[in-house]
């Protein structure tokens, strides 16, 4: 009796696929990774820069390679984030009912789950703000402690859009073998086609937002450093520091960041393991 493609299909993967464990720890590795590297960055940064506090003496001459984007931090520090925020959207919209999203459907803050949460920690900050300057309070950064709240919306979109961009790549690249293939993949060639450019401009614009929100964070840690290297003593960086991680950076971690590296570290997971197959069919072909 002849054994079907499925069949074959189904051998090949259980002679070749990588133990669940193994995906199970490319997905925990990734996960932690994107959780907690920011996160030490983020401190560095600030003890970095208290330790490098000269006093009234250093401030009186500073090193600010980043006053141009201080200035705009000052300005428009809340709004920042919604930049690769807006990618993000832009990438939602485009993959539409066209490519599959179980991860990202099932754990991935969806944009406006973010926005809301982003919005929440910025009224939290200024309501801090405005009662610190009634109480005529100086014993904090409030430069600091606005950074705490942009860097951690930097961060958490980052995740979010490299969750979005790992996703759709197994079905870029044609890798994407665990699960089924793909609702593009069936129709005319018209559908297919489109469905297609659908994940190429999902992939497109979450890169983009990726690479906006990993800058983004980059720079708030270096403006960070040099505020906390100049204009604040350690007490008052570290106790700016210390608010924005309560009442600002645990709220966004808790509501999407740590959610959203979930989801990358299973798309990950799915990804190593697409890779895997896809090798092992070359090889036995």
């Amino acid at each position: 009796m002849s054994r079907t493609a499925d069949e074959n299909d189904t051998e090949a993967s259980n002679s070749y696929a990588l133990p669940t464990n193994t995906t199970d720890s490319v997905a925990a590795a990734v996960a932690n990774a994107a959780v907690y590297a920011p996160i030490v960055a983020w401190a560095v940064a600030i003890l970095a820069g208290s330790a490098a506090y000269a006093g009234p003496v250093g401030a009186s001459t500073p090193n600010l390679p980043l006053m141009w984007y201080d200035d705009v931090f000052v300005r428009a520090g809340p709004f920042l984030p919604l930049a690769p925020l807006a990618f993000r959207i832009v990438a939602s919209a485009a993959a539409g009912d066209s490519v599959r999203t179980r991860r990202r459907a099932a754990s991935l803050p969806p944009p406006s789950r973010a926005l809301a949460v982003y919005a929440a920690v910025a009224l939290v900050r200024l309501g801090v703000y405005l009662v610190g300057r009634a109480a005529s309070s100086a014993k904090t950064s409030d430069h600091v402690f606005l950074g705490a709240a942009v860097a951690a919306a930097a961060h958490a979109e980052a995740v979010a859009a490299a969750t979005v961009f790992v996703d759709v790549l197994p079905s870029i690249i044609g890798s994407d073998v665990r699960g089924g293939g793909d609702a593009w993949r069936a129709g005319d060639g018209v559908r297919r086609r489109q469905g297609k450019v659908a994940m190429v401009v999902t992939a497109a614009a979450a890169a983009v937002a990726a690479t906006t929100a990993a800058a983004l964070f980059l720079l708030q840690c270096g403006d960070s450093y040099f505020t906390a290297a100049y204009f604040h003593t350690p007490t008052e960086t570290f106790a700016a520091a210390f608010l924005g991680l309560v009442m600002l950076q645990s709220v966004t971690m808790g509501a999407v960041t740590v959610p959203a590296a979930r989801a990358l570290g299973a798309s990950a997971g799915d990804f190593v393991y697409g890779l895997t197959l896809r090798s092992a069919h070359g090889s036995k072909a």
